[in-house]
Formats: structure tokens, sequence, C-alpha cells
């Protein structure tokens, strides 16, 4: 799904709007250290644009219609999430692990019981969650068994031998993950986890359901 083409770079050029009668819930993925930034706090919990990294896609997840919310976070950051999503309605936290996969495996356990019929996955450090990107990735896991927004790649890219440039490389067949999901067909139960945590994804996904 290309989510080229506007001002916003994310922004939707074709509003598809959310599936009629859809339930979907969101995964956040917090748990990391995130202290490469330099802050006193993980990257995820520090302040941006007057509140925290993650309460920025918290809100706008929630506004998308997402319930509940799940937070992975690491064990004894409970507080300090508490505390960077305090008032939001529908937010749950679940304790991560030591990696990212982890983390959603134990976000989507929370949920087998409540049977959304999608799960949307989102790196909290990625505050940028726009609605458009969102009803489109909807509307999409409507129709397919999954969906994953991209951008085209604008940079020029070559072939290396080493450290020699031996040709350059088409970049026309070529994307860039972006945010706020990606995605896979997936049936939300402790059976079929496994399987699908065995792909090392690191951009945020979308998991389809029943």
């Amino acid at each position: 799904m290309d989510c080229d083409g506007c001002g916003n770079p994310l922004a939707a050029t074709v509003a598809m709007g959310i599936p009629t009668g859809a339930r979907f819930a969101a995964v956040i993925v917090a748990a990391g250290q995130g202290l490469r930034a330099g802050q006193p706090v993980p990257k995820q919990f520090a302040n941006w644009r007057g509140k925290p990294v993650v309460r920025h896609s918290a809100e706008a997840l929630i506004g998308a219609g997402a319930k509940p919310v799940v937070v992975a976070v690491a064990s004894g950051a409970e507080a300090v999430a508490r505390e960077a999503l305090g008032g939001l309605d529908g937010i749950q936290l679940a304790t991560g692990g030591a990696t990212r996969q982890a983390s959603v495996r134990a976000a989507l356990e929370t949920l087998t019981d409540s049977s959304p019929a999608y799960v949307l996955i989102h790196d909290a450090a990625r505050p940028d969650c726009p609605a458009e990107v969102v009803e489109r990735l909807l509307a999409a896991l409507d129709v397919h068994p999954g969906a994953i927004p991209t951008l085209p790649v604008v940079d020029s890219l070559a072939m290396a031998d080493g450290e020699l440039m031996v040709e350059s490389a088409s970049r026309e067949a070529l994307r860039r993950f972006a945010t706020p999901t990606s995605s896979m067909p997936i049936e939300i139960g402790p059976a079929s986890l496994p399987q699908a945590m065995t792909h090392r994804w690191r951009a945020p996904l979308a998991y389809r359901s029943r």
C-alpha cells in the first residue's frame, strides 16, 4: 500500500474509511531500553512536542477507534508508563520480553479473550501515526490477509563488491516500510503465536485475526 504524494509524506492519496463494523485493537511496543537518544529515560517516555513520545501514538490509535490499546513495557517500567499514559481510556499494560518478538507476543496474548477483528502493531518510538494510514490499513485488511504502508525509495542506490561500486541499482521495485503498521495473517491464539513470532519483523505489524 503506497503512501506517497501528499504534503504529509504518509498521508493517504485516497481516503477509504474504516471498514464498517470492524473491531480492532492495537499493540504499542514500548519495552526497549531506548537510551541511545541520551535521555535520562527511554526515548519512548521522553517528552516530544509537549507530551511523552508513546502518548502521541496511543492517542492517535484510540482516536481511530482502537480498543483496547495494549502497551508492552519492560519489567519495572510500569510506573513511568502509567504516568506517560495517564487519563487515556482503554489502555492496558503488558510486560514485554527480552526481544521485540517476545514483547509483541506478550501483548498479543492479552488479546486472546477479546477476539478483535484486527490488531495493529506499532512502535512506541514512532510518534507520528496518521489517521489516514490507519484507515487505509484497516480497509485493506478487510479485503486482504495483510497490509503494510510503504514509501518509494528516492535515494540513488548502487550494487557493491566490497568497497567498490559495480553497478547502479534500480529503485523502482523497492519500497521503504512506513509508520504506522505492517501486516501478516494470524489467528490470535496460543497455538498460532509461536509460528507467527518466528518472523523477525522490525517494522510495526498489523495482524488480522479470524
